[in-house]
């Protein structure tokens, strides 16, 4: 008796389970019904969905796809992410069901999405941009395809680098950012100025805001004060709040232009005024203590309650 039958005898898992970490291809002693009957029973997952595979595929077995849907369905149950996939598939292909079912197949795919599994993000965006299943969602598109892009997935990717390359402005800024972060990429600023300065150049206020902070900052471009500048207050003209509270430290401080505590408290303002926590709470430190404006405890309270409210609101949303 081999040491692999005397691993089988002993009911341990992984003698079970196959000397490779997967089910043996083989029907007879050690094919997948034997897998099925010994391992089933003890609730091994990833061999519910290796066996209900090779019956999805026909490797090793005769196609079975009601075998493979109800294999899939049992490591599926238990939160096999593979399994959930695989179930999605075959709901989407009608394989081993009655006729295709959508609802199904996005129920299963979301499942596995949300654990991480790139190619449940990859099918959830393909079927939002084609409308397949689904009502038609573009935003839903791309959040699904930077998932799976963001981890690598190749033909994620190349959509992205496709869709850029052909002018669409969201994808150029998610591509900028993966380069800008290194996520499913290797991280190149200079690419990502690249992609950053196309869609910028579209009036997409977040790919300005980080223009800006680039530029100032020399990160993948050579530091240019001016242009980040210019940068900051086209995207704070666009309602980039951030942007708005930059260029009021730059005035505050005298980064890269003349001190100006007039044009800064101009900038505190609109930063203020479109949302930005800092910028508030700034605002009620000088109101407060007479910094570059007429003391004024009204104008400070005003501020800090401002302030106060959006960071009760952002920490109720995260918690």
């Amino acid at each position: 008796m081999s040491w692999f039958r005397r691993l089988f005898g002993l009911g341990t898992r992984d003698g079970q389970y196959g000397p490779m970490g997967g089910p043996d291809k083989k029907e007879g002693l050690y094919g997948p019904k034997w897998y099925r009957n010994e391992v089933g029973d003890q609730g091994n997952r990833d061999a519910h969905n290796d066996i209900g595979v090779m019956y999805q595929d026909g490797k090793g077995v005769i196609h079975d796809y009601s075998e493979a849907l109800k294999l899939c369905r049992t490591a599926a149950e238990k939160g096999d992410s593979n399994a959930q996939y695989n179930l999605g598939h075959m709901y989407a292909k009608g394989q081993g069901v009655h006729f295709v079912n959508y609802l199904e197949a996005i129920k299963w795919f979301r499942l596995a999405a949300d654990q991480g599994n790139i190619d449940a993000q990859f099918q959830l965006g393909l079927m939002y941009e084609t409308g397949e299943g689904v009502i038609q969602d573009y935003k839903d598109s791309l959040r699904w395809y930077r998932l799976a892009a963001n981890q690598g997935h190749s033909d994620a990717l190349k959509w992205f680098q496709l869709a850029s390359s052909q002018g669409n402005s969201d994808a150029q800024y998610i591509l900028g950012t993966m380069y800008y972060n290194g996520n499913g990429v290797n991280q190149d600023h200079v690419e990502a100025v690249k992609w950053f300065t196309l869609t910028g150049s579209r009036n997409n206020r977040d790919a300005q805001y980080t223009l800006g902070v680039m530029y100032r900052q020399g990160n993948g471009v050579n530091q240019d004060y001016a242009v980040a500048l210019k940068w900051f207050r086209l995207a704070s003209s666009e309602g980039n709040s951030d942007a708005s509270f930059q260029l009021a430290l730059m005035y505050e401080t005298g980064e890269g232009i003349a001190k100006d505590s007039l044009e800064a408290l101009k900038w505190y303002r609109l930063a203020a005024d479109q949302g930005n926590i800092e910028a508030q709470f700034q605002l009620g430190l000088m109101y407060a203590t007479g910094e570059g404006v007429y003391k004024n405890y009204l104008d400070a309270r005003k501020w800090f309650r401002e302030a106060a409210v959006i960071f009760h609101i952002l920490w109720t949303e995260k918690g």
